[in-house]
């Protein structure tokens, strides 16, 4: 089992870790926590989850998707989905976590500060190629996944809407 730690202060994948067993959580945020040059800016609160080892992937590549919600009124809820949105792309090819790898940032975090610095970084040139690179489109990506696994834009979308409501 692994574990995500992520400082709820925190932006651009800084300061996330991984940690492979629950008791080395605790020694990652105290050696976090002294490493940072003023201790007052000391992160005191993370967020634990446990890190989803067999994700979905696409073109052998962890990503995640920003979708959109506003909503307007809680009682009676009303919101309203923006069908479109980002799906982010790590840069470096997914692997199981292991001791070896928990490092490998490029790997494991989707988020664009942390990728936009690597070498194997593919920019989207327009438009046109919003269904490639390290960034795409919702829309793109969700093609990408009913031509490689099966299942529609329109299934995600309604489980989406379930999962708000």
């Amino acid at each position: 089992e692994t574990f995500i730690v992520k400082p709820t202060a925190g932006a651009q994948g800084k300061g996330i870790m991984l940690a492979k067993k629950w008791k080395d959580v605790d020694h990652l945020v105290q050696k976090s926590k002294t490493s940072q040059e003023n201790v007052n800016k000391a992160t005191i609160e993370y967020v634990v989850q446990r890190y989803i080892a067999e994700p979905l992937l696409l073109d052998g590549l962890k990503f995640d998707m920003r979708m959109y919600v506003v909503v307007t009124s809680i009682v009676p809820l009303r919101a309203y989905i923006f069908k479109e949105g980002l799906a982010r792309f790590c840069t470096v090819p997914y692997e199981q976590p292991t001791d070896t790898n928990l490092r490998e940032a490029k790997m494991h975090l989707t988020n664009f500060a942390v990728n936009k610095k690597s070498k194997d970084f593919r920019p989207s040139e327009g438009l046109a190629a919003h269904n490639e690179g390290s960034k795409r489109s919702i829309s793109g990506t969700l093609r990408q996944i009913e031509q490689a696994h099966g299942v529609s834009p329109d299934e995600i979308w309604a489980k989406v809407a379930a999962l708000i409501a």
